[in-house]
């Protein structure tokens, strides 16, 4: 018998090419089955967060008439307490026409200066008349704002006050962000009856009516030193300083609330509206820290809104805008002289809501005309507006007319001065 080897004949390249196919096709069906199962029981709660979408920076109000214009008085002034300190604040109005612009509104910007006198005023409306404005914002305040809303009101050109006291009888036509002294006045004791405080320690005329003594001051202005000794001896005698400014005077205000926290004053410190521009709230913060106990009346800062808990979409806008237009090369509406980059940390959401009020105003009347444009903002409901203060925010009371001036306390985030809400 014969040896017979079996040999094992190679595969054939077609057969191992049918093989890996049929490998690869098992391999597809299972990844493919795999994913539908997983598909199949992924519920809401376990999908992955949809990633953050910023806030819409663009403004759309709507059909737009042609040709509006904004006039806005700022006052160059040395005086500081007749509106020079808003001039920072004022560059809100132009985060609000670049917004705009990003919407599709070809809105035009007129800048005028009233010199922080009735005078300069006058002159300032007479001009922006002439100019045929839509309406005004006028980013200033002091007792020279009663000669700009007479004016601008005769003139029948809707004007807005984001930062003055309201006068108690207010023209037609004119608009305010600051409650009326009185109204101010009801502000402030409240807060000062929830802080413990029993009486004032004032200086100037804004709380005369409640129990208060005067602040002593030297010749030169300053708190003198036994009146500081005798008041930190009162924890429950409050302090309410008028709007003194920042001038490099011995009666400023920081200087005044410096002097008294340095000689151990500890009560509550009430200040005039005026310490929440930019200038002032930089001016009040030494060494990156605030003093405690600070209250004013205004807003809240848009920094602060816009991480608020309840998610204030158009405050977090602006502060994107901020950032955008700090990174162009624009030039400041105000100062062409500066780039917008210098005043970037100090425009607010209060000029940037009256520029969007007027705006506004001039689509629901359809018209560019100042007069049209008037009427249909005396019935213009501001709640439905994208404004950076909001009016349905919960710490605000809710209004037609837009969100109203609140208590708010001097705090610092990371070295940088804001005011946040002191109402609970």
């Amino acid at each position: 018998m014969s040896d017979v080897k079996d040999e094992q004949k190679p595969s054939s390249p077609r057969r191992v090419a049918v093989v890996f196919a049929v490998i690869a096709v098992i391999v597809i069906c299972a990844l493919v089955a795999g994913l539908l199962v997983w598909k199949g029981h992924d519920s809401p709660d376990e999908r992955p967060p949809k990633p953050y979408e910023g806030a819409r920076i663009e403004l759309s109000l709507g059909s737009v008439p042609g040709h509006v214009r904004i006039g806005l008085v700022v006052s160059h002034t040395e005086n500081p307490r007749q509106g020079g300190e808003w001039i920072g604040n004022a560059h809100g109005a132009q985060v609000a026409m670049w917004r705009l612009a990003q919407g599709g509104h070809g809105i035009e910007i007129q800048v005028v200066s009233d010199k922080g006198s009735s005078q300069g005023a006058k002159d300032a409306v007479e001009s922006l008349k002439r100019a045929g404005v839509t309406g005004i914002v006028a980013a200033t305040s002091g007792s020279h704002t009663d000669a700009l809303a007479k004016e601008a009101s005769r003139a029948g050109i809707p004007i807005i006050f984001p930062y003055a006291t309201a006068p108690d009888n207010a023209p037609e036509g004119t608009w305010f962000g600051i409650p009326t002294m009185s109204q101010q006045k009801d502000l402030i004791n409240a807060q000062a009856a929830e802080l413990g405080c029993r009486r004032f320690a004032v200086h100037g005329s804004g709380l005369q009516d409640a129990d208060t003594t005067e602040i002593a001051v030297d010749g030169r202005g300053q708190v003198t030193k036994q009146f500081v000794e005798n008041l930190a001896k009162n924890p429950k005698t409050c302090v309410y300083i008028e709007d003194l400014g920042t001038a490099k005077t011995a009666t400023n205000t920081p200087t005044m609330v410096t002097t008294l926290r340095a000689g151990g004053v500890t009560a509550p410190i009430f200040l005039g509206p005026n310490a929440t521009s930019a200038v002032s709230t930089m001016a009040l913060v030494r060494d990156g820290a605030a003093p405690t106990q600070i209250y004013s009346v205004g807003m809240p800062s848009h920094g602060v809104q816009a991480v608020s808990a309840d998610g204030n979409e158009q405050a977090r806008a602006f502060s994107e805008a901020l950032t955008h237009l700090s990174t162009s090369e624009e030039k400041s509406a105000v100062d062409p002289s500066k780039s917008f980059e210098t005043y970037s940390g100090e425009a607010d959401g209060r000029s940037h809501d009256a520029v969007v009020a007027l705006v506004a105003a001039s689509v629901k009347a359809d018209s560019n005309k100042a007069g049209e444009v008037r009427t249909a903002l005396s019935n213009l409901d501001m709640s439905k507006l994208p404004l950076v203060n909001r009016s349905d925010a919960p710490d605000r009371e809710a209004s037609s007319n837009g969100p109203a001036a609140q208590m708010v306390q001097l705090t610092t985030v990371q070295g940088a001065a804001t005011w946040v809400s002191a109402m609970k």
